[in-house]
């Protein structure tokens, strides 16, 4: 503030000129390049713009953090859906004509990613419910991606292990038990571990781990209190079969008893934390931060100690004991097969055509089209080759099996691509100009054996596209209707999918109709 003599009337001093030179000693500052935004309401924060979905009251948490070559990296938390909005040159973003955007949905330990055109400087990235790592970088295209998914005897891996250890049982171990007990505050706390040595090669690192998902699924939530568990890396070996509150393994005692010695036994930072709450329900820690120095140095990979500060409450997540296979713990890491930036297109193509040209090359190539194109999952997915099952015994000491590692090869791919549509014609066909794309269809894609590859929603365009398919196989492709809508009469198809030659399949879909009757009653 400044003052000078006079009133309302009063002419400034020194004119318009002294104003200027009295505002040249305020200069806005840039944006950071990382913060914070933890609100209960939509908001803007910064260039960073955030809608909460229809829902219950909740808190909404959005970690910003702007790297190199215009990577932006958001770690958000939402149990309903929010929609985020980047204005790009606030943000010193470039205003590119398209965005790749990776979302590493880190709940259930899935990936997908896809490409979105800004509109009017404004990036849009929509976010289902639950935790999600987003990545969003400028390019035509996102980066062909591999993705490591590890649970203990699926795919012949067996590098899994985990106990618990407890206060209140302190010479006690439990690393037989189908489950890994968590008690707040600080009474039971959990380890796991997943050997990496062979699995996820050292080249993964010239691109950089991308994301690592930890997924538990929670079978008991004790008095149902909430419980913010939190993921800490260990820095000193353990043996699951004879771990105590008291000791790592028989005759090595814990700098500080229940693993909770900083820095001997654990960092003193977690590498992330998320609230559980509910049962019957995967909850997932984004352990991204662990992974690059794990597969770098395999002897320093002593996995993560759970642990939960918050008032009294247990919760059980499955153990890699547990019968149900799809029960256990998963581990899933996705890093780039090729490293280097997307390469982007200066101006949109003057003539949009409906039906990208795929490229048998390995390099990603720009698609000559102005209409976005979701590319889920660039898939070259290392499973462990398979082994005779191995038995989880209670042997002294247990050695991770190194499981060979699957060769990401780039091969001639295959694509299957469309849209979801509103068929206002009753045609049985896709009219461009008559009939409208639709948003919010989901489209699961699953291999030979049943497992889901890959999934994704589509946006106001209506279209999706599976990229980077192994070819000469099988795939199942389901698609769910958007609210509102009808089943699609061809909704759960399989496709053989070969080199070079994408698949388009549209899926019809009318409005629900409703029938309303006079509702007649007698006295």
């Amino acid at each position: 503030m400044t003052t000078f003599a006079g009133d309302h009337a009063t002419p400034l001093p020194d004119g318009p000129t002294g104003v200027i030179q009295w505002l040249g000693a305020f200069v806005r500052s840039a944006p950071p390049t990382q913060f914070v935004v933890y609100t209960d309401e939509s908001t803007a924060f910064w260039w960073v713009g955030l809608t909460q979905r229809s829902g219950p009251p909740r808190f909404s948490e959005v970690r910003t953090v702007v790297g190199s070559n215009n990577q932006v990296v958001m770690n958000v938390v939402d149990e309903v859906g929010l929609d985020l909005s980047l204005a790009l040159a606030a943000g010193g973003l470039p205003n590119a004509e398209r965005y790749a955007v990776e979302d590493l949905y880190v709940d259930p330990a899935e990936f997908s990613s896809q490409s979105v055109d800004p509109v009017a400087g404004q990036l849009a990235i929509g976010i289902s419910a639950g935790s999600h790592r987003i990545i969003t970088y400028p390019g035509q295209t996102p980066l062909p991606m591999a993705t490591v998914a590890l649970q203990w005897n699926v795919n012949g891996y067996a590098g899994a292990a985990d106990t618990y250890i407890a206060d209140w049982y302190s010479g006690s171990n439990f690393g037989t038990e189908d489950r890994v007990k968590l008690r707040s505050p600080n009474v039971f706390n959990g380890l796991l571990r997943f050997n990496l040595n062979g699995v996820v090669p050292p080249q993964a690192l010239d691109g950089g781990i991308h994301g690592a998902a930890l997924s538990l699924q929670v079978l008991s939530a004790g008095n149902g209190n909430p419980s913010f568990v939190q993921a800490y890396k260990v820095n000193r070996p353990w043996n699951e079969l004879q771990a105590t509150w008291q000791q790592a393994a028989n005759s090595q005692l814990w700098s500080q008893a229940g693993a909770n010695g900083v820095p001997v036994d654990r960092d003193a930072t977690a590498l992330n934390g998320r609230e559980f709450y509910g049962a019957s329900i995967r909850r997932g820690l984004d352990v991204t931060g662990a992974i690059a120095g794990w597969v770098g140095s395999p002897s320093s990979n002593y996995g993560v100690v759970l642990r939960n500060d918050s008032r009294a409450v247990q919760y059980e997540v499955a153990s890699a004991n547990n019968s149900t296979a799809a029960n256990r713990p998963k581990l899933l890491v996705v890093y780039p097969l090729a490293t280097g930036t997307p390469t982007q297109t200066p101006t949109h193509t003057p003539t949009p055509t409906n039906t990208p040209t795929p490229t048998n090359t390995p390099t990603p190539t720009d698609a000559a089209t102005a209409t976005p194109t979701q590319t889920p999952t660039a898939m070259a997915t290392h499973t462990a080759t398979p082994t005779s099952t191995p038995t989880r015994t209670a042997t002294a000491t247990r050695t991770p099996t190194t499981t060979p590692t699957a060769t990401a090869t780039r091969v001639p791919y295959g694509t299957l691509l469309g849209l979801a549509y509103h068929d206002v014609n009753h045609n049985g066909a896709y009219n461009p100009g008559i009939d409208q794309p639709l948003e919010n269809a989901r489209m699961e894609l699953y291999d030979q054996s049943g497992q889901l590859v890959s999934f994704l929603i589509t946006a106001t365009n209506g279209a999706y596209s599976f990229s980077f398919l192994g070819p000469n196989r099988v795939y199942r492709l389901k698609e769910f209707p958007p609210p509102g809508y009808a089943p699609a009469l061809n909704d759960d198809l399989p496709l053989y999918v070969t080199a070079g030659v994408p698949i388009v399949t549209n899926f019809g879909h009318l409005p629900f109709q409703f029938l309303y009757v006079p509702l007649v009653t007698r006295n």
